[in-house]
């Protein structure tokens, strides 16, 4: 049987997890002249996770800045949604850009752990 954990990410940090393995996810902010958002992940579980998926809103009050989107352990295919995630393109649309959402390449294994990021900016009044 195959290890999947679906793992999602909202400004509250709910996390959903399937199976064995256990991810947790924790979100922080540096407070700059941009903000960075840096996701945390971490396989706490007896098993390997596969399929795993990370998304997180970007703040209304602020816009996503083009190419920010990164990983910092293995890699991952980035989405963009300017819809709220009714439609996802993996060209990075820029300020348009509402969701983000990495398809992590590869598994989790057991008390692996990564870290994605991306940056916003206060919108212009």
């Amino acid at each position: 049987m195959k290890n999947i954990a679906i793992c999602i990410l909202f400004f509250s940090g709910f996390v959903f997890a399937d199976g064995t393995p256990t991810l947790v996810l924790s979100k922080s902010v540096v407070d700059e002249a941009t903000l960075t958002y840096t996701l945390e992940y971490d396989n706490t579980g007896n098993g390997t996770a596969t399929e795993c998926t990370i998304y997180d809103q970007i703040p209304e009050e602020t816009e996503y800045i083009k190419d920010s989107g990164t990983i910092t352990v293995g890699s991952a295919t980035i989405w963009y949604s300017s819809d709220g995630g009714v439609n996802w393109k993996n060209d990075d649309p820029g300020t348009e850009t509402r969701v983000i959402k990495w398809k992590l390449n590869g598994s989790v294994p057991p008390n692996g752990t990564g870290t994605v990021k991306f940056k916003v900016k206060q919108k212009q009044k």
